[in-house]
């Protein structure tokens, strides 16, 4: 007899224990889920703000450096996103080459090509 009653309570401890496991499983998959639709909406949200920036910084870098007089064409900006698969996480580079300036790396500018760039 005692075996038989040991048996039912091992039998409803299992049977408790799977649907606990049934129900973690479930909320795992919901926070997976809930989770990959934020990072999308992040990446979708950075990725808007970028293109949007990266349009308007040559343009008006061009329009700080030109001169009408010496240098009318101006110099040349741009972004660059050092990881595009998940690009908040690494970084950006902010690309400038002044006027009748070959390219360089931002650290390799002057004090004043910098600022101008900032």
């Amino acid at each position: 007899m005692r075996a038989m009653e040991r048996v039912q309570v091992a039998k409803g401890r299992l049977a408790t224990t799977d649907k606990d496991y049934e129900d973690a499983r479930k909320r795992a998959a919901k926070a997976k889920e809930a989770f990959a639709k934020v990072k999308d909406k992040r990446f979708e949200l950075f990725n808007k703000a970028f293109s949007h920036i990266s349009e308007q910084i040559g343009p008006i870098y061009k329009d700080l450096t030109k001169d009408p007089v010496n240098l009318p064409m101006g110099g040349q900006a741009y972004l660059d996103m050092e990881d595009s698969d998940e690009p908040y996480l690494d970084g950006i580079k902010y690309h400038a080459m002044p006027p009748l300036k070959r390219f360089r790396d931002m650290e390799h500018l002057s004090g004043g090509e910098k600022t101008m760039a900032a």
